[in-house]
């Protein structure tokens, strides 16, 4: 088995995508984080001793702004798993993802391709503009799972990556996405906490 999964990050500019990866790799969130002008990635490794199996995570974190989109199109190509986000108090975010992202990742994919979908900022929740019962139907009706995080509290970030990686090495697994999951008490993952790779695919 392919001990790689690549994992695509796609949403409009400011939804956090750079955040949430950043959280997760190097455990840092900057808020004055600039916003990504191309393509990027980073590996993490992941330890899945239940099933005997390590693989590397591929971050591949796109370009939101419409004139890179044709450009972030070319690294959608083999990604197992791809993550819609929208930042959770801008409503224009949510609609770009049903809209646009959804079927941008759907037609540059192939059939295995396993869908989440992000409501990211969730520690900015008095300013909410989607509803979680709306983004969870939209979810439901593409057959995605769903996740509300914050990259500054970090607030379900480790599980999000560490369920996409098990969804990976077992398709069929059952999701441990519920509201009191962090995925930082299930011990049968262990994060490299080893040097990570960062690289620009361009510029």
């Amino acid at each position: 088995m392919n001990n790689t999964c690549k994992i695509v990050l796609v949403g409009d500019s400011g939804a956090g995508k750079t955040c949430i990866i950043s959280r997760f790799v190097n455990d840092r969130f900057d808020k004055s984080q600039m916003t990504t002008a191309c393509p990027s990635f980073c590996t993490k490794e992941i330890n899945y001793p239940k099933y005997k199996k390590s693989i590397n995570l591929d971050i591949w974190d796109t370009a939101g702004q419409e004139i890179y989109r044709s450009i972030s199109k070319l690294f959608y190509k083999g990604a197992a798993i791809g993550i819609l986000v929208y930042d959770i108090t801008n409503l224009k975010s949510f609609e770009s993802i049903k809209e646009y992202w959804y079927k941008e990742l759907k037609e540059n994919t192939d059939n295995n391709t396993f869908f989440v979908l992000v409501g990211n900022k969730a520690d900015l929740f008095e300013q909410e503009q989607v509803k979680e019962e709306e983004a969870k139907e939209f979810a439901n009706s593409i057959n995605a799972e769903f996740y509300l995080t914050s990259a500054k509290n970090n607030v379900r970030i480790t599980d999000l990556f560490v369920q996409c990686g098990k969804k990976f090495i077992d398709p069929n697994s059952n999701s441990t996405n519920n509201d009191d999951s962090d995925g930082k008490g299930d011990k049968n993952f262990i994060i490299n906490s080893g040097e990570n790779k960062t690289k620009n695919s361009c510029c």
